[in-house]
């Protein structure tokens, strides 16, 4: 009607657009001739966060097919050999656990992981999965509850804070793909990391008391200790990391 008249057409009018970034207060734009000049440019959004999110999804993929073909070096031969000398599993964990190191995850993981040859390379292949549990739990650790929304912003800000994360990990060849180096780092940092995750979502939970049953707190307080005794048993720095964590927040 404007351009009938030869009066000059609205910038915007009102509308709706199926898409995750409308426009301010739900106006669209349109061009002199009717045109959306909006919706364009937001499918060029969509589909580089679709070729984004897929590089990511590949790359984890090339990532996992990398870390099987990583072989045995160093303690792992060493690991490996203890175990073939040992009388069995049990008589070569207490062995380990009695005169060589504390580290439970340590022993426990070289006792079934490293002689299997099929067991240890599925386990290098899920190693992948180890790193997108300690971006998840970091970003949660960071944010607290409402980390994993499951909406596109959140969705990319956390790919991103894991992508800095996996570029910020100290010397990836030793604490990532070095098996022996994996149930060392990798492994301890996401017991601490769940043990911490735990302890933030615990203190904003609701009481589950609130009748005055008190067996009603046991299951928690159980999987308190537990995930706590796990965090405590694999690395002395994730002991000293966890014992600072509760001193701040006591």
């Amino acid at each position: 009607k404007g351009l009938q008249r030869g009066l000059s057409p609205p910038l915007y009018v009102p509308g709706t657009l199926d898409n995750p970034y409308p426009c301010p207060e739900n106006w669209v734009p349109y061009n002199a001739i009717g045109e959306n000049i909006w919706r364009p440019t937001v499918n060029k959004l969509i589909w580089c966060n679709r070729l984004a999110f897929f590089l990511l999804f590949l790359g984890a993929i090339i990532l996992a097919f990398a870390l099987t073909l990583q072989p045995k070096i160093s303690d792992d031969w060493y690991l490996f050999w203890s175990f073939q000398k040992s009388a069995g599993a049990l008589d070569y964990i207490i062995g380990q656990y009695t005169e060589v190191t504390g580290r439970l995850w340590l022993i426990l993981l070289s006792t079934f992981v490293l002689p299997n040859p099929t067991v240890e390379i599925v386990y290098r292949a899920f190693i992948v999965i180890e790193i997108v549990l300690l971006a998840a739990l970091a970003w949660y650790c960071a944010l607290g509850p409402g980390a994993w929304r499951r909406t596109r912003e959140n969705l990319q800000a956390m790919a991103i804070f894991g992508s800095l994360l996996w570029f910020a990990l100290p010397e990836r060849n030793e604490t990532i793909a070095w098996t022996a180096g994996n149930f060392v780092y990798l492994v301890p940092a996401l017991f601490g990391l769940v043990f911490i995750a735990w302890l933030e979502r615990s203190m904003i939970a609701s009481p589950t008391d609130r009748d005055g049953v008190r067996w009603h707190r046991r299951p928690s307080d159980i999987l308190s200790f537990l995930l706590g005794f796990s965090a405590g048993v694999s690395h002395e720095q994730i002991v000293a990391a966890c014992a600072a964590y509760l001193a701040l927040i006591v």
